[in-house]
Order: structure tokens, then C-alpha cells, then sequence
């Protein structure tokens, strides 16, 4: 099995938001400088996998500073901090079994693609619901190699 195979495989079926935390500062609303946010998939855990499932648990952090810096380490310029944990379940098409790589290529490549939507909408609707002024993440587009492969497939045929 190729590792396109495998994406194709993978068939969604939830996406939910297990854990949500959220923490507003004192700040100036003229000084929104920058925004971080990440996901490390060293740190995505496999919930369930069996033959037919496969569930993952997806944690981001997200911060507002006044400054475009990283991750601020002074409170001061920390606007706002979320947290947020998302499960993904998978229904697995004709996959026996998962080829060893395939899985933490997966995390790396497309988590962030696949949640990046999810994740704006939830910053969105908690800085809504906490008074604050509208924030939004604008949509960013991943490309990993396989991607860019899958591309130049469909322009040559």
C-alpha cells in the first residue's frame, strides 16, 4: 500500500471538541501586534484503532499578543490563550493494517489541514462570547509533497 492510498482510506466521520479552555488579559485594543498557534503532532494520540476505526486526539494552543513574537512569556502582552482539544474518528476503507509511518506522516501532513477550519471557528465564536472584538484567522493553505505530486498528476492527464 502507498501512502496516498492510505489518505484516500481514511474516512472521517466526527470531529468534536473534547476540551476547550480559554483566558482573556487586560490589553489595549489598539496593540494586537501578532497570533501563534500550533499543533505539535508529537503530541496527537491515538484514542482507539482497530481494523475498521481509528480515533485521534488533537490538542492546539493559540495566543494573542502585542507583539509578533512567538509565544509571549510576559503576561503583559498576552491578549488572549486558548487551549483546545479535538477528536477525530476515522472510518478505515480496506486497510488491514496501518503501514508503520504512515500514520505519523499523516499527523504531520494533514491534521492541520483538515482542523485549521475547525479551530477558526471555535477562536471566533469564543472571542464573540467573551466581548472581545472579532479576531480571524485568516485561511492558510497546506501543501505537503504528496499534495503537490497529486497535483501535477491531474494537470499532465
Amino acid at each position: 500500500m502507498e501512502y496516498k492510498d492510505f489518505v484516500n482510506a481514511l474516512q472521517i466521520y466526527a470531529i468534536s471538541i473534547k476540551e476547550f479552555s480559554f483566558k482573556k488579559y487586560e490589553f489595549n485594543l489598539d496593540a494586537i501586534g501578532g497570533f501563534f498557534f500550533k499543533i505539535d503532532s508529537n503530541e496527537v494520540d491515538i484514542i482507539e484503532k482497530t481494523d475498521k476505526k481509528l480515533r485521534l486526539l488533537v490538542p492546539f494552543s493559540f495566543e494573542v499578543a502585542d507583539k509578533s513574537e512567538d509565544e509571549s512569556d510576559d503576561e503583559s502582552d498576552k491578549i488572549f490563550v486558548s487551549h483546545i482539544q479535538f477528536e477525530m474518528s476515522f472510518n478505515l476503507l480496506d486497510v488491514e493494517e496501518i503501514p508503520e509511518g504512515f500514520l505519523e506522516e499523516y499527523k504531520e501532513d494533514r491534521i492541520n489541514a483538515i482542523i485549521h477550519p475547525y479551530l477558526r471557528q471555535a477562536i471566533s465564536d469564543s472571542l464573540q462570547k467573551a466581548n472581545l472584538p472579532p479576531f480571524i484567522l485568516p485561511p492558510l493553505e497546506f501543501v505537503s509533497e504528496d499534495m503537490e505530486e497529486d497535483e501535477k498528476e491531474i494537470e499532465e492527464s
